[in-house]
């Protein structure tokens, strides 16, 4: 899709295994035509963690954020914002939580709906994804939340 670029914001805090999962879940996307790319927002209090997600995310190549955590799950998501304002490259933020993750063909029904630009917010079960233009808002979900630069007014 033209001037589309998804950033795909992966929120760890602990579980080493399953954020790798996460992350590889996100990165294996398939059947779409979507510019995105992964970035990793580590928010978490325990250092080994912290230092063994590091070392993986550096070997991998990956984008990294540290947040100075507080212990709670808002500050992490926060950063996650902060990244995706910092990247004006960036037209969609899809957020995801490192302990859970993405079908392959997650990309694949994200565009088809940018596609159908008919769509303000759809709800895939316990995973709501907020579209729209002009702008982004917090909304409470529990997985995942996706949001694009734009016009949308919630």
């Amino acid at each position: 899709m033209n001037n589309v670029k998804v950033l795909v914001a992966v929120l760890v805090s602990s579980d080493l295994p399953r954020a790798i999962r996460c992350i590889k879940s996100c990165q294996s996307q398939i059947d779409h035509n979507l510019d995105y790319e992964v970035c990793v927002v580590i928010n978490t209090l325990n250092e080994e963690f912290k230092k063994e997600m590091l070392d993986y995310c550096n070997w991998e190549g990956i984008n990294i954020k540290l947040t100075k955590s507080d212990g709670t799950p808002s500050t992490g998501k926060n950063s996650v914002f902060e990244v995706f304002d910092g990247k004006k490259e960036f037209t969609h933020l899809v957020q995801i939580d490192g302990d859970d993750f993405l079908y392959p063909t997650f990309l694949r029904h994200i565009e088809r709906h940018l596609n159908w630009k008919m769509v303000s917010m759809l709800d895939y079960g316990e995973q709501t994804i907020l579209l729209g233009r002009g702008g982004y808002r917090l909304i409470p979900i529990l997985y995942l939340q996706t949001t694009l630069r734009g016009t949308y007014r919630g």
